[in-house]
């Protein structure tokens, strides 16, 4: 929990650009535990080459529902750390 929201359990998602050619999605959350504290909430997530490999670029845009919800500090922590254990993975496999 942060400052009052607990972890989001739920949340359904709708595809809003899906560009190949610039290997970029973005979807909005549509249904789900967010939509108690953002009424909008938007990430977009784009993969960029970077070497021999590839760096993944996620960034949210986001309306909170009033000035007393935080900004979704917990749920970007979130999205880097499942980043970095995909990232791990893949190098393993």
């Amino acid at each position: 929990m942060l400052a009052g929201i607990p972890f989001v359990k739920f949340a359904k998602e709708k595809i809003e650009v899906d560009d190949d050619a610039n290997k970029l999605v973005s979807y909005s959350v549509i249904e789900g535990d967010i939509l108690s504290y953002y009424t909008s909430f938007r990430p977009t997530l784009q993969v960029l080459s970077k070497g021999d490999g590839a760096v993944v670029k996620w960034s949210v845009e986001y309306e909170k529902l009033n000035e007393e919800v935080p900004d979704p500090e917990l749920i970007q922590a979130m999205a880097t750390q499942t980043f970095k254990e995909l990232d791990a993975y893949l190098l393993k496999n």
